[in-house]
């Protein structure tokens, strides 16, 4: 089950990394316009909350406690940073869930919003980020891309 996540983490972050790529440039810190004014998060915002989860769930798996920073301090400043850190953080969560052992699997790890199962927690970084590359799909749409972006990873 670990090696089987961790690819697919390995992959998923991989997609997201392509996403990024076929993101016009100028759209990519770009905030869609909302209701009364509010605007949605970029494509880079995207990026960073991934970033954040990411880490934040390596720290969990590791016994370490969750890093106070928000998901939308960008630990980045350039689109080649934000690629290298999607791939570079989702590289290493994926070689930490191919360590987890059966009984960390199975252990309870305190999250903020309560007590979490190993399998549930090595879960949810992928979910996240596939949801994050449905929102950056979807700001391209906003902008009249309709192409189908299909990436490398996937093939």
């Amino acid at each position: 089950a670990a090696d089987y996540q961790a690819s697919r983490l390995e992959r998923i972050s991989a997609a997201l990394a392509d996403t990024l790529k076929t993101t016009r440039a100028e759209h990519l810190d770009w905030h869609p316009p909302g209701v009364d004014g509010a605007l949605g998060r970029s494509a880079l915002d995207q990026a960073a909350e991934v970033i954040s989860t990411n880490r934040n769930i390596i720290r969990l798996l590791k016994g370490d406690a969750i890093d106070g920073s928000g998901s939308d301090e960008r630990p980045f400043s350039t689109l080649a940073e934000a690629i290298e850190l999607v791939s570079s953080v989702g590289a290493e969560l994926a070689d930490v869930v191919r360590s987890l052992t059966s009984e960390a699997l199975e252990a309870r790890y305190q999250h903020k919003r309560g007590p979490i199962v190993g399998y549930t927690l090595m879960e949810m970084p992928y979910r996240n980020t596939a949801y994050h590359i449905g929102q950056i799909n979807y700001i391209q749409t906003l902008y009249g891309d309709s192409e189908f972006h299909l990436p490398p990873t996937w093939l």
